[in-house]
């Protein structure tokens, strides 16, 4: 009787339960798309989001089958390297129409370690070994001047993952507003003013040497 009571207090605490271990997973992040690099206010475009599991275990191993990995898109200052204070996000996300449904992005207003940082949550689906997957999102361009770098950061601690190379974790976009060329009209209409007054100054010159 005192081996079957233990036994089940055993069995109450798991001591007879396959222990549950966290998978290995070499996680890399690609992006694809026109973000970094010149950008004008109000752009729209797409951003291409790979997320690559080298293995050798899935995604999620540990527990129930989850969303995971997490991607963090958080802003960045370049010239100080540190998160940009802001009250609303310079780029707005989300899901573009096509992709993979079981990719989902959320926005939160204020990171709940920095309170005054705006940052992106990007959950994709879990992923197999040395498979990958891939979330397409629209993006617009909300600011007017400068430059912004955003940082996109995979966790894969969200999924109780061990990661043993995280140099391929992160990747990052530098976006900057591109100077305005003037258009044709605009600079036909100065070319075209510049010569009236070349030949208005020819003609005052010819009457005033009598030519």
């Amino acid at each position: 009787m005192k081996t079957l009571l233990n036994a089940l207090v055993m069995i109450a605490a798991g001591g007879l339960l396959p222990a549950a271990h966290a998978g290995v997973t070499d996680l890399e992040i690609q992006l694809q798309g026109d973000l970094d690099g010149p950008v004008q206010a109000g752009q729209t475009g797409q951003m291409l989001v790979t997320v690559i599991n080298h293995g050798p275990d899935p995604t999620g191993s540990l527990g129930p089958p989850r969303r995971t990995p997490l991607i963090q898109i958080w802003p960045v200052n370049p010239q100080a390297g540190t998160a940009i204070s802001d009250l609303a996000p310079e780029f707005q996300f989300e899901l573009a129409p096509g992709s993979n449904p079981a990719c989902d992005i959320f926005f939160i207003a204020n990171d709940p370690f920095n309170p005054t940082y705006f940052v992106y949550w990007l959950n994709v689906p879990p992923i197999a070994a040395n498979t990958s997957v891939v979330c397409r999102l629209d993006y617009t361009v909300q600011f007017s001047t400068g430059s912004r770098l955003l940082n996109w950061s995979l966790r894969p601690h969200h999924s109780r993952d061990t990661d043993p190379n995280i140099n391929n974790n992160d990747s990052q976009t530098t976006s900057y507003i591109a100077h305005q060329v003037p258009g044709l009209r605009v600079v036909s209409v100065i070319v075209l003013a510049g010569l009236l007054l070349l030949a208005g100054l020819w003609r005052g010159h010819r009457r005033q040497t009598g030519g």
